[in-house]
């Protein structure tokens, strides 16, 4: 394999081995275009059921269940603008006809996905404190966080963090989003909360998805080191800026 790896003539990155993936997985990494028109997909399997997402380069449907690997979790990484916020909601819409999934939480900064679940529990950080001991435990939530960076919100934050392991513990397949990942992980402590939170969610039969701008975000949470990205399995990357030479993705077996 050459030096790098070029993701369908938009962008450039090392394609030198990476680390900080787990060693022989080559199938959980997806190079798109932020119109959706073409996903390149290492993955050597081809399901027939999911969620339909795009179109492979060979033109072939991709369908994405995300509770068929080992681990459930995803990352979405793409600048602003890029399609990213699109494509979870369209993977959210797919997800939602799935009888199989019983509960979603999406932690939305901007009260973006409100029209997708019109019967979720709303919770407005922005106005708000949280007590998460008399909440109740199962059905969907959103909750509304902003985007400020002071203690105020760092304090609200950590009660809806403190909440979300009790909410993975209700029964069937759940769904939970970060949204702007980076707006949980400027705060030590939230970055713990948060990293501990999706390296246990397969035990509860949750997915997180987690989705940011900036690759450095993943490697943020429960010990640093790329926590985040070790324990998802499924990474989509949109346009993206520069990664600036790191070692931080691997181009698939066999790629280009």
């Amino acid at each position: 394999m050459g030096g790098r790896l070029r993701l369908l003539n938009t962008y450039e990155v090392p394609a030198r081995a990476m680390k900080h993936m787990v060693p022989g997985r080559e199938n959980g990494l997806y190079i798109t275009h932020s119109s959706l028109d073409a996903i390149a997909v290492p993955e050597p399997a081809r399901p027939t059921s999911g969620t339909f997402l795009g179109y492979r380069e060979d033109r072939r449907k991709f369908l994405f269940d995300p509770f068929r690997h080992n681990s459930f979790n995803v990352c979405v990484v793409g600048e602003t603008g890029s399609g990213k916020s699109h494509f979870v909601k369209r993977l959210l819409q797919g997800l939602l006809a799935d009888t199989a999934i019983s509960a979603f939480l999406i932690v939305d900064p901007l009260d973006e996905y409100s029209p997708l679940f019109p019967g979720a529990a709303k919770i407005d950080l922005r106005r708000s404190a949280f007590d998460p001991f008399s909440a109740r435990q199962g059905g969907s939530f959103i909750f509304v966080t902003g985007t400020q960076r002071d203690r105020d919100s760092a304090f609200r934050l950590a009660l809806m963090l403190r909440f979300i392991p009790e909410w993975m513990k209700q029964p069937g397949r759940k769904v939970l989003v970060f949204e702007e990942m980076s707006n949980l992980l400027w705060n030590r402590e939230l970055a713990a909360f948060a990293g501990s939170i999706v390296r246990h969610s397969r035990h509860y039969l949750t997915s997180v998805v987690s989705v940011t701008q900036n690759m450095d975000d993943l490697r943020a949470g429960d010990g640093g080191d790329w926590n985040i990205l070790l324990n998802s399995a499924h990474i989509f990357i949109f346009r993206t800026p520069d990664l600036g030479g790191r070692n931080i993705i691997t181009a698939p077996q066999g790629g280009r």
